[in-house]
């Protein structure tokens, strides 16, 4: 029974969170370990914002909350009447978080969700976004994005990133100027002040729900745009594949390059299913130790290569190597796949008798059995001609599209 008053105790809640006087600036929430625990259900715990007349959104969520939320296992969803933000226990575990851990203190973690600076955004969006690029920009849809960690109650850092992918669902306006466009146009890009440009985040629409979905670990603001201009690539008319490459394409995952072709049949290699596999789950940061000798920074793939490695989701052939131009093996892109579902987490129950259905079952590796059954068992993967799996057989780059694609269905809740 006390669950159905979560809304109320919240509202309760936010009302000692304002100062007595003058003009409320924000509304707040503050979670404690007792509030998740009194309120979970299961491995999640929601709570709503939802005051429509304050357009800034504070959650404050202590270090006891986040260590009980890690041990749990528990999924965070905070409700506002425009996003809706959705984040892993991990998701907090910053370098900054990290940093802070060393003080010995008490610590919060504090997420402000507000309306973009309407200044901000004129002055970084010229008509070369619409004349060259064919985006075009609704008046009201930004949101500002942010994190800090507080140390004894007092703000120490400001968040880049978040540690791991936070789902941002945003509900973007139905009226005569958004009807205006085609709806499966709309995408998510974020401002990038060091180079006062807009870079595409992405996004899944939802037409029924109006809903955009993003997994992002980006701090910042960000836009809704439609795009007027869609790409094409000159070669995929009339192939199986030609759907999803196009999809993947508005998406972002693929790109068009200067002879503004995609090779649907051309084997890909492990860097290009790298990065493919990078931009399909949000993976846009490369910080960390993992580095190899032969990714090196002029590489096209260097950024979404060491993004994909530090996130444990690609290694090396060897220690300090990624060889990025051989060819990837199927059950070598099992692997890397089953690792992006849990670095999703998205838990999949498998038991690998189920391999006994390929004719070649027994010629899958030792190391790929367990990944190989979970990417099948979740229909990212399939058979081949005959019934056989051929996990040692190469894969074409419109093959790994069609299976990314899956994976992206998955992922994106």
């Amino acid at each position: 029974m006390k669950k159905l008053f979560v809304p109320m105790v919240i509202v309760f809640l936010c009302m000692f969170a304002f100062p007595v006087f003058g003009a409320v600036e924000y509304e707040s929430l503050r979670l404690n370990q007792e509030d998740i625990e009194n309120y979970a259900v299961g491995t999640s715990v929601s709570f709503r914002m939802m005051d429509m007349d304050i357009t800034t959104k504070r959650l404050d969520i202590n270090d006891e909350a986040l260590r009980y939320m890690e041990k749990k296992g528990i999924t965070l969803t905070i409700e506002t009447p425009k996003v809706t933000m959705i984040f892993s226990p991990e998701s907090f575990l910053t370098q900054e978080w990290k940093q802070a851990e060393k003080s010995g203190e008490p610590l919060t973690f504090r997420v402000v969700l507000k309306k973009g600076d309407i200044s901000k955004v004129t002055d970084n969006f010229d008509e070369w976004y619409y004349n060259q690029m064919g985006l075009y920009r609704f008046s009201t849809s930004a949101w500002d994005l942010s994190g800090e960690v507080l140390i004894g109650g007092k703000k120490e850092y400001d968040v880049k990133n978040f540690a791991v992918p936070v789902t941002l669902k945003v509900t973007y306006p139905y009226n005569s100027e958004t009807n205006s466009v085609k709806e499966n146009t709309l995408e998510l890009y974020m401002l990038n002040e060091e180079k006062a440009k807009w870079d595409y985040a992405g996004g899944s629409v939802n037409t029924e729900t109006k809903v955009i979905t993003l997994n992002t670990n980006k701090t910042g603001l960000f836009i809704i745009l439609s795009n007027q201009n869609p790409k094409q690539f000159t070669d995929i008319n009339g192939h199986w594949a030609k759907n999803d490459i196009q999809f993947m394409l508005d998406k972002n995952v693929v790109q068009v390059t200067g002879d503004k072709k995609f090779y649907p049949n051309r084997d890909i290699t492990r860097a290009e299913f790298a990065v493919f596999l990078s931009r399909t789950i949000g993976l846009n940061d490369n910080t960390g130790n993992k580095k190899f000798k032969d990714v090196t920074s002029d590489k096209p793939y260097y950024r979404e290569v060491l993004a994909a490695a530090n996130s444990g989701i690609v290694a090396g052939v060897s220690g300090d190597r990624f060889n990025p131009e051989a060819k990837i093996t199927r059950q070598e892109m099992a692997v890397m796949l089953n690792r992006a579902l849990k670095y999703a987490k998205v838990s999949v129950k498998t038991n690998q008798d189920l391999l006994n259905k390929f004719s070649d079952g027994k010629q899958i590796a030792g190391w790929a059995k367990e990944s190989v059954a979970s990417v099948v068992t979740a229909g990212i993967m399939g058979g081949r001609q005959n019934n056989s799996f051929a996990p040692e057989s190469f894969a074409s780059r419109a093959e790994a599209v069609v299976i990314l694609h899956r994976l992206l269905n998955i992922t994106i809740k």
